[in-house]
């Protein structure tokens, strides 16, 4: 199971901490601060990377019309559980850009619109509770009221989740400026 975002700060630190007890008797004080920071400069670099990628996942669906009009036709459907053509198409895109992004779990994306339409996501085994819960949150308001522009909300606990997460959610709009959902990002 992949280790949610949060953790990585916490485990540079540790070793950080243990680099600064050990190597003093091996390396003088400022090799060891210099190999700190060194450290914590390339964790810097590979949080920066990530969260760009995070956010470049959610703006394809803005920029790339293909994706675009599968979302313009799901919350277009009259259909409200059937997804099964927009959720494959979802589903098979989100997993082929998180093999670059090993830090994100999962992606939903919530109609706007319809509240009562089964939401896409990349994994079947997410609780409904979850998705639910998910609709209420504060990254998912923030990133109504951002108008398109990628938001960031954590740690945040949603349902009967127990682990904190944390988001990415941007509002998605059709090409004519509608606004179809918002796609969350964790």
């Amino acid at each position: 199971m992949k280790r949610p975002l949060l953790h990585w700060p916490y485990l540079l630190l540790a070793a950080s901490a243990a680099a600064l007890l050990v190597l003093p008797s091996v390396w003088s004080e400022r090799d060891a601060l210099d190999y700190t920071a060194a450290g914590l400069e390339g964790l810097s670099r590979s949080m920066t990377q990530t969260l760009e990628g995070v956010e470049n996942l959610s703006y394809q669906w803005l920029a790339n019309a293909d994706l675009n009009k599968v979302l313009v036709e799901y919350v277009s459907d009259a259909e409200l559980y059937d997804i099964s053509i927009p959720g494959r198409v979802f589903s098979n895109y989100i997993e082929g850009q998180v093999r670059a992004l090993p830090a994100v779990e999962d992606a939903v994306f919530l109609d706007l619109s319809e509240p009562r339409r089964k939401p896409l996501t990349v994994r079947e085994d997410l609780p409904v509770s979850f998705v639910k819960g998910l609709r209420d949150t504060e990254v998912v308001k923030a990133a109504v009221a951002a108008g398109g522009r990628a938001v960031w909300a954590g740690p945040f606990v949603v349902a009967e989740r127990r682990e904190r997460l944390l988001a990415s959610a941007r509002l998605i709009r059709s090409p004519v400026g509608l606004g179809l959902g918002v796609l969350v990002v964790f």
